[in-house]
């Protein structure tokens, strides 16, 4: 028998093979492969874990929620709840919901420290804090108010990270993870441990992320939690680490880089307020379009910085001087995401417009126009006040600065505005045009409603006329009289 013959052969064997024994043959093959890359995994591990010097911490995460006039009731509803609408309930004896009240009376940007929020037997002593269930892994939280305009205001929240969660990515970075071969239609997907890492930090940051966005839900329901939109919820980590902007080594620093995504896309905005402290977005190349960010900076530029006033040198310190700027800095970068977010709304009705048509849906052309004349609402407030109010903000004294060659730095704060000014005149026009293509669509199936009605009263009274006509020459025939022979 020839060579051919013998391939071709052995090719039928292995075919009819997979056919009747398919599980046998992929449990073969993955053993044969995970075989093979057992050995390099020896040697790909420890190129995989960052170097002993260099260390991650998790310190908080900050996640921004916004109230338009569609959450106003929700946003008074939650301070009732968890106890901000009495002066002998709210922080600092005030009475928080009527203070927020008035600031959506009139434009008067403020600021309002909320205070403190633990979890239900916390051992920690806060002044005033309230009492309620926190996201798993945080032990404390800080919530402040603020009024951008009359009809929006934002609530940031920073979670204090408990012991695990702070070493959680650190940990990960540092695990024996190996090479991962997934299965798929025509062979298996290899992921070296590089990438694993990455992922599984990727998951613990989604973890951390969806418990957030649950507890906002739960307890402060906003444009974010109540449309469930995980990817543009506006959040912000803090990190404290150690060794990786003095490391000289470029193939361990990039581990980092690579793990947390720290110079993906344009890199980084350096403070202008505390020399080392670095804001990165996007974080990664899924983040692209969404509302994930990173904030970071190494101990030893901390520890030059004067900080008694806040407490001397001490994580909790550092965190006390960083949280009397850092969340209306988080709630002013937010207001993109919440743009973004309109936007997004507007192409689902638009994408969804066609089909109402096609179907003659005429109650889910109804319920499109609803919904987008509840946001039209929200969008026409905010296109009014955001472009003096995004100009004359006084609640964040913090910007970030990048530099492009001989160019003066470019203001984080400013490319905000502008880029957040350019969308929502967007935002307007395509709410406009969608709000007219809606309304024509509704008196299309109108249309189409009226002529379908009309031919089945038509038809109906074509059919009454049949059954008269019948009825009458059945009763004719019964009235002749019947002759007997």
């Amino acid at each position: 028998m020839s060579g051919v013959s013998i391939i071709a052969v052995f090719h039928q064997i292995r075919n009819w093979g997979a056919r009747y024994f398919p599980d046998y043959l992929e449990s073969t093959h993955l053993k044969r492969s995970r075989e093979i890359y057992k050995k390099k995994d020896i040697e790909a591990v420890p190129a995989s874990i960052p170097a002993e010097t260099q260390r991650v911490a998790l310190k908080q995460v900050f996640a921004a929620e916004f109230y338009t006039p569609a959450h106003a009731a929700r946003l008074f509803g939650a301070f009732e709840k968890l106890g901000w609408s009495s002066p002998d309930t709210s922080p600092f004896r005030m009475d928080a919901a009527e203070r927020v009240t008035r600031s959506r009376r009139r434009f008067d940007a403020m600021w309002l420290n909320l205070g403190t929020i633990v979890p239900p037997g916390t051992k920690r002593v806060f002044r005033d804090a309230t009492v309620c269930d926190l996201p798993k892994g945080f032990v404390a939280a800080h919530a402040n108010f603020f009024s951008i305009s009359p009809s929006l205001s934002c609530i940031v929240v920073a979670f204090d990270a408990n012991t695990e969660t702070e070493e959680r990515f650190d940990n990960i970075a540092r695990s024996p993870l190996g090479t991962k071969l997934t299965r798929i239609k025509r062979g298996f997907s290899i992921a070296r441990p590089r990438n694993v890492k990455q992922q599984a930090i990727g998951d613990a940051r989604q973890s951390n992320r969806n418990d957030i966005l649950s507890w906002f839900k739960t307890y402060l329901p906003g444009a974010f939690s109540t449309s469930e939109s995980l990817e543009l919820l506006p959040t912000c980590e803090l990190m404290f680490t150690d060794g990786l902007r003095a490391c000289d080594d470029r193939t361990s620093n990039g581990l980092w880089r690579e793990y947390l995504g720290l110079d993906y896309g344009l890199g980084g905005w350096d403070s202008s307020d505390m020399n080392g402290l670095t804001f990165v977005h996007p974080v990664s190349s899924q983040d692209r379009d969404q509302g994930h960010s990173l904030l970071y900076i190494e101990r030893s530029a901390l520890k030059r910085i004067e900080n008694s006033t806040y407490g001397g040198d001490s994580d909790q310190a550092y965190i006390n001087r960083l949280s009397t700027d850092l969340p209306g800095f988080i709630g002013y970068w937010g207001i993109g995401a919440l743009l973004r977010l309109y936007q997004e709304e507007i192409s689902v009705v638009r994408d969804a417009g066609s089909s109402s048509v096609q179907s003659g849906d005429a109650s889910g052309a109804v319920k499109r126009l609803q919904r987008v004349t509840s946001n039209s609402i929200d969008i026409s407030l905010l296109a009014s006040e955001l472009p003096d109010a995004l100009r004359n903000v006084h609640w964040t004294g913090c910007d970030f600065f990048r530099k492009s060659g001989d160019e003066p730095p470019t203001s984080l704060v400013a490319a905000s505005s502008q880029w957040s000014t350019e969308l929502l005149e967007r935002l307007g026009t395509s709410d406009r045009a969608i709000r007219d293509l809606l309304v024509q669509q509704g008196n299309l199936i109108n249309s189409l409603e009226a002529i379908a009605s009309q031919r089945t009263m038509s038809r109906l009274t074509f059919a009454m006329t049949l059954l008269t006509v019948a009825i009458f020459i059945l009763t004719a025939v019964m009235a002749v009289p019947v002759v007997y022979p």
